[in-house]
Order: structure tokens, then C-alpha cells, then sequence
């Protein structure tokens, strides 16, 4: 009787279903009926954890495969990518690859984590930065490649976390190529510095230095661009608070600087978590 219930269902309240599931459980549910094998092609949400797997290859063949069969005139509502085991290095062409596809796919959550005890691993390519279908973004542990300009129209959350840049530049390009941001954690990142030899945590204040050298070629402040910002979560924040003025609920760890920023905070009239 449930499996009669089950299979009347429409294909679109089906795959809402299915969205919910992990992807491997996802295509094995899409097997059990001839009415719903198609529906394994248009997946919207795509999960890939190497936890399970024996080895590198077999994950690599996997996510290969999945992402190959899909059909990618369906908009994908959800990439998710997270990597835990240390056996071996997942190329970097074929995280392109990936990307890529999720991109012209309309892609609208990326979530991509590299757990490994070796991390920045993954570089996210510069794709990913000029999509205007992303509205959910979040990183941990990778690397990223942004280009001179930051086109994200339709991004709303923004989370990075142990996150690379390749200058701190690149860290206010990508802020200001967000209008419609509304929640940002930003913690535990960093960037290179100009000539490449030293990576500099972005926690520290000197970067401010870096920024006033090198974001006077981007059209517009952080001011301008972030007045939706709803919610902030950041780790010394490199930037003038400022460009945070407009958040309801800001938490701000700021360990070594509490003169300088509760002067700040009373100016900003929002309430604020000391993570001391």
C-alpha cells in the first residue's frame, strides 16, 4: 500500500524527496522503479564525501560518473564536496571539472571542505567567482584563485573558513563583488603577500596597509556594496568596520585588540559576542 502511495507521486514532490537523501542513496532509490530511473540524470542536489571509499580512484571514478550522467540543463540546486582521507591528492583538473559543470548546471549552493591533515589542496578556480546563479557559498581549508573582478549577483551567504587568497586584494574584491550578501563568517584566512614569499594571516592589523595599496582599482568600497549584510561572523576583520555598519547581529573575535575595537563598537549601535 505505501509503495502504491510512493510511486503516485508526482516526479517533481519526487525528486524534492530525493533531495534530501545522500546522492549514492539517491541513485540506488531511482533504480528500484523504471518510472524513476530517469530521474537519477536530473538530480538537484549532488553530495560527494570520500569517507566511504577504499581508495582515491574509486572516489574519483564515482564522482566522475555521477556528475558525467546528469543532465545539465536542470538547474543543480546544491554541489557539496568534502574530502577526509589522506590517500592522495585529488587532481586539481578534475576539481575544475567539477566546478565547471556545476557552474553551467546554474549551480545555486556550493559547499566544498577539505578535511585532510594536509589541507589547502584544493584550489577553487576563478569560474565560481562570476556565476550568477550562486546564492549559498561556502568554503573550508581550500585555496582560491579570484580574478581582478568579482561578479556574484545573487550570492546571499558567504562562509570561509582557513581559507587562501592569493592577496588580500582578492579578499576585498570578492566582498565587494557580492550586492546582495546578507550573512558573511569570515575566520581563519589568509593571503599572500605582493611578491609571493610569505603567507600573512589576515587577522593581523598591518594588513590594513595592504588593503589601501591595492583596492583603489575596484569601482566601488565595501560601504556601497555591503548595505544588505544582515549578519556577520568574523575573525579580525581586516577591513573598517564600517563596511559593517548595516548588520543586526555582528561577532567579532578581536583577541589582542579590545581598546581599539569597543571605541568602534559603541559607534556602531549593533550588538556584539566577544570571543575571548
Amino acid at each position: 500500500m505505501a509503495s502504491a502511495q510512493i510511486s503516485d507521486l508526482s516526479d517533481p514532490v519526487f525528486e524534492h524527496i530525493l533531495s534530501f537523501l545522500p546522492t549514492n542513496q539517491a541513485i540506488t532509490t531511482c533504480l528500484l522503479s523504471k518510472r524513476w530511473r530517469h530521474l537519477r540524470l536530473s538530480l538537484s542536489s549532488l553530495d560527494f564525501d570520500d569517507f566511504n571509499f577504499h581508495n582515491l580512484h574509486s572516489f574519483l571514478q564515482y564522482v566522475d560518473t555521477v556528475m558525467s550522467m546528469r543532465d545539465h540543463s536542470e538547474i543543480l540546486r546544491k554541489f557539496y564536496l568534502i574530502l577526509r582521507s589522506a590517500r592522495g591528492n585529488v587532481p586539481r583538473m578534475k576539481i575544475n571539472t567539477w566546478i565547471n559543470t556545476s557552474v553551467n548546471s546554474r549551480v545555486e549552493h556550493v559547499e566544498i571542505y577539505d578535511k585532510t591533515l594536509n589541507k589547502f589542496n584544493i584550489e577553487i578556480p576563478s569560474c565560481i567567482f562570476n556565476c550568477n546563479s550562486i546564492r549559498i557559498l561556502k568554503l573550508n581549508g581550500v585555496k582560491v584563485t579570484t580574478p581582478s573582478f568579482i561578479h556574484l549577483p545573487s550570492l546571499e551567504v558567504l562562509h570561509l573558513s582557513n581559507v587562501i587568497f592569493p592577496n588580500i586584494q582578492g579578499v576585498y574584491n570578492l566582498l565587494c563583488g557580492c550586492p546582495l550578501l546578507q550573512d558573511l563568517s569570515l575566520k581563519y584566512c589568509s593571503a599572500i603577500l605582493i611578491d609571493g614569499r610569505s603567507i600573512v594571516p589576515i587577522k593581523e592589523g598591518s594588513l590594513r596597509n595592504l588593503v589601501s595599496a591595492h583596492v583603489y582599482r575596484y569601482p566601488f568600497t565595501l560601504e556601497e556594496r555591503l548595505t544588505n549584510l544582515v549578519l556577520a561572523d568574523v575573525y579580525r576583520y581586516p577591513f573598517t568596520l564600517r563596511s559593517l555598519s548595516n548588520v543586526t547581529a555582528l561577532r567579532i573575535d578581536m583577541v589582542g585588540y579590545y581598546i581599539l575595537f569597543l571605541n568602534i563598537a559603541v559607534r556602531l549601535f549593533v550588538p556584539l559576542v566577544f570571543t575571548i
